[in-house]
């Protein structure tokens, strides 16, 4: 199952819309008259529809980036549940707070049914 971290990225959906398609379909070439401008139009339509399906896809899948999606898979397998927690005890580490351990460790124990081993 797809999960997304951030859901919320899909309401910038809207707005790319509206901006891929003003920005597409608004002419950025002056004409001298309204006959050059049919014309234009008419050769190009085919290439400005193909630009705005481009650009649509490229922001979807950028919004889709952004939402962050992520997939949840739960495994039952069989075997000796262990769980090895290993601590760094060296004195770059000191400036951690060291009363951590003992509260995780109970927290782990609790939680994980086999057997815990705290390795320092």
């Amino acid at each position: 199952m797809v999960f997304f971290r951030y859901p919320q990225a899909f309401f910038l959906f809207i707005p790319a819309v509206v901006y891929v398609i003003y920005i597409v379909s608004r002419n950025f070439i002056k004409f001298k008259s309204k006959q050059e401008l049919e014309e234009y139009n008419k050769k190009n339509k085919f290439a400005r529809k193909l630009l705005i399906f481009s650009k649509l896809l490229i922001f979807s899948l950028l919004i889709f980036a952004f939402a962050s999606p992520t997939t949840v898979e739960e495994k039952k397998i069989q075997g000796d549940l262990s769980l090895t927690l290993f601590v760094d005890n060296s004195t770059s580490f000191l400036l951690f707070d060291q009363n951590v351990v003992p509260e995780l460790r109970s927290r782990l124990q609790s939680e994980v049914p086999k057997r815990t081993r705290i390795s320092l």
